[in-house]
Formats: structure tokens, C-alpha cells, sequence
């Protein structure tokens, strides 16, 4: 399990961390003791969004396979957790036109917060481009790729679909920037307040 640990890259170990923490009460006991109760018990009450709940089982589940394929355990019950549904977070909120617009006019400037967009975090800018190439019309494949999100559950997509790098460059390039923000305003009417 170290070996594989050592693997894995950064958001990964930081997964595995999270879990870690969330499951002390567990670390000295067997893991041929632990029982699906304990494991949910765990998803339940940890107080995390869906979506690190949800990091938290895969996680568990990779423990518990390294453990059934070793013979430690004959069930992976890690697999049997139950996860609430991934719901819309509120969390982040992608940048409106304006606040775009200050952010290119100061693009040189260190401390942003002195223009008001403390509020934002830096995922939103995820979300921002997310839903710009989403009212541009950008093929979802592309912008899977571009930001780094998987096409879990689409054989087709995973296996059979191939995008070069300059179809990706093209794809970010329909994107309006700098000067040109202002064509933003026609592609969201309503899609983000200001």
C-alpha cells in the first residue's frame, strides 16, 4: 500500500490524507474487523460535501481492494457504501462580465481584493471558463479535456475519441478575451448576473 501510495500524485495523496483523518478511530483495528457500518458511519458524519464524500469512498474502496487482493479480507465492503447524490453547489459562483472586465483592466495589479472580488474563490475561475465555453458552444469532449475532468461512464468518449493539441488551443481561442470581453455580453444574456 506504501509503494502504491507513493504512485499516486498530489490530489490523490491529498485524498488519501482526508481519509486518513476521518478514519483514526479505525487505524488499529483489523481491517478483516471493519464492517460497512463503520465505513458509512464515516461517509455520513464527516461533514464534507458530496463530492469529497465521495473522494473518501474511493479511497477506502482502493484500501479494501489492495486488502482483497491480498487475501486480508474476503469482502470489500468499502465498495457497499452509499453516497448521497452530487447536488449544485453553492459554493462557487463563476465571475460575472464585470467583475471579468475589472480583472483584465488590472491584470498587473498584485492585490485584487482593492477592486471588490474578494468574494470570489480561485475555483470560480474553473467555473467561469466551464460555463463560457458552455454558452460558446464548445464541444463538452474538448472542455473535459482542457480542465482536466474524466468522461467516466462514456466508453465511447474515453476509448474511441481522440483531440489533438490544436484542437484544443482552437477550442479556448473561440473564447473571448482582454478588449473583446465586451462580445461576452451578447453570448450571456442572462446566463450570469452582473
Amino acid at each position: 500500500m506504501i509503494k502504491q501510495k507513493e504512485n499516486l500524485g498530489i490530489a490523490n495523496v491529498a485524498n488519501y490524507n482526508m481519509t486518513k483523518s476521518r478514519c483514526t478511530h479505525l487505524l488499529k483495528v483489523p481491517i478483516q474487523k471493519i464492517r460497512l457500518a463503520q465505513l458509512q458511519d464515516i461517509v455520513d458524519n464527516c461533514g464534507l460535501s458530496a463530492a469529497n464524500k465521495r473522494q473518501i469512498k474511493v479511497t477506502l474502496n482502493a484500501v479494501f481492494t489492495v486488502a482483497y487482493e491480498n487475501d486480508y479480507i474476503q469482502k470489500n465492503y468499502a465498495e457497499l457504501i452509499k453516497l448521497p447524490a452530487l447536488g449544485k453547489s453553492d459554493k462557487h459562483k463563476p465571475y460575472s462580465l464585470d467583475d471579468l472586465q475589472t480583472l483584465w483592466a488590472h491584470q498587473d495589479d498584485e492585490i485584487i481584493e482593492i477592486y471588490g472580488l474578494e468574494e470570489h474563490k480561485p475555483h470560480d475561475g474553473r467555473h467561469t471558463f466551464i460555463t463560457f465555453t458552455s454558452n460558446y458552444g464548445i464541444d463538452e469532449i474538448l472542455v473535459k479535456l482542457i480542465v482536466g475532468h474524466s468522461n467516466s461512464r462514456n466508453i465511447t468518449q474515453d476509448v474511441y475519441t481522440h483531440k489533438t493539441q490544436s484542437q484544443l488551443l482552437e477550442a479556448v481561442n473561440l473564447l473571448p478575451y482582454g478588449t473583446n470581453m465586451t462580445q461576452l455580453s451578447k453570448k450571456l444574456v442572462g446566463a450570469i448576473e452582473a
